[in-house]
């Protein structure tokens, strides 16, 4: 398996004086395990839980509008990758959460964040304001 190490990204980086451009994007098939969903209990957690996300606040439709609404990740808080087929009770298995807090929670294979935890990695961060303004000064993309 490939490794993602920061160095190994790094290694992989052209060398300075690399110009021009280069090909991306070759398709390629992959042999992977998923696990079902039951869309009932992805419907009742929103039913329950709302479209914000238990995390960071984030609210898509207010954020993106018309586009936005309606759309939040489903988080399971037991995963079912440690536990197999088992019985939930969306209120207390399940979150909902933005792709962003979903992707941290999981980020590490050995480590699976709470939704708590990442409120709390949230609740550290530099303020709104301080984040702004460093991106001022770095501009548009």
């Amino acid at each position: 398996m490939r490794s993602f190490t920061p160095e190994a990204v790094i290694s992989n980086r052209p060398s300075p004086a690399f110009k021009g451009y280069h090909t991306d994007g070759g398709k390629k098939s992959r042999y992977t395990t998923y696990y079902e969903r039951n869309p009932f209990y992805r419907a009742k957690a929103i039913e329950i839980h709302g479209l914000v996300c238990t995390a960071c606040g984030m609210d898509f439709e207010s954020t993106y509008g018309f586009f936005g609404a309606g759309f939040i990740h489903v988080h399971h808080n037991k995963p079912v990758s440690e536990t197999g087929p088992t019985r939930i009770n969306p209120e207390v298995d399940m979150s909902v959460v933005c792709p962003n807090c979903h992707a941290m929670i999981h980020r590490k294979r050995d480590r699976t964040l709470t939704v708590s935890e990442v409120r709390d990695l949230l609740s550290k961060r530099p303020n709104k304001e301080m984040r702004l303004t460093a991106l001022d000064r770095k501009g548009p993309a």
